[in-house]
């Protein structure tokens, strides 16, 4: 090595910087360089590998509350498709009891568990039961008392003699 320059060193040679003579005078790194390079790299990594640590138990935090968060809204969704049938059973009692429908009726024709089509039922069936039937309360019964012959005998009599009625 009689072809290089060296400084004299601080710890063991380790700190010199070598110039080939032939390099121009352009230095080269020490051992002592590359340790604190390194050792920058090094700090660096482990401050990144430290901020990663902290926003990763940051994304467990917060994946713990996204699962909360979907829970809650199951739930929720849960109990929306629920209300619409709790809104159709108050519904048809309210019906029922407006309407005075027998509780059989109402079992038998008052089957829907969405309000609107229960609704739809309820009127139908009211319409029902309020058109005029077929029924005509006095058909073939006669107001007038049942004529008995005696009484045809005399009208007729009374037809041929009148103005004698009353004599025996």
């Amino acid at each position: 090595m009689s072809d290089t320059n060296t400084a004299p060193a601080d710890n063991g040679g380790n700190s010199t910087r070598a110039t080939p003579p032939d390099d121009g005078g352009q230095e080269y790194l020490t051992q002592a360089d590359v340790n604190r390079i390194i050792g920058e790299r090094l700090a660096r990594e482990r401050s990144r590998i430290a901020g990663l640590q902290e926003k990763a138990a940051q994304a467990d935090e917060l994946a713990k509350q996204l699962d909360e968060a979907k829970q809650r809204v199951e739930k929720a969704e849960a109990e929306l498709a629920s209300l619409p049938q709790k809104v159709a059973e108050q519904l048809r009692k309210h019906i029922v009891a407006i309407h005075g429908i027998s509780d059989e009726d109402a079992e038998l024709f008052l089957t829907a568990n969405d309000p609107e089509t229960l609704l739809k039922q309820a009127y139908r069936l009211v319409e029902q039961t309020q058109r005029p039937s077929n029924f005509v309360p006095r058909e073939g019964a006669n107001p007038r008392p049942p004529i008995t012959p005696e009484d045809e005998i005399r009208r007729t009599l009374e037809a041929l003699f009148p103005g004698q009625a009353g004599r025996t």
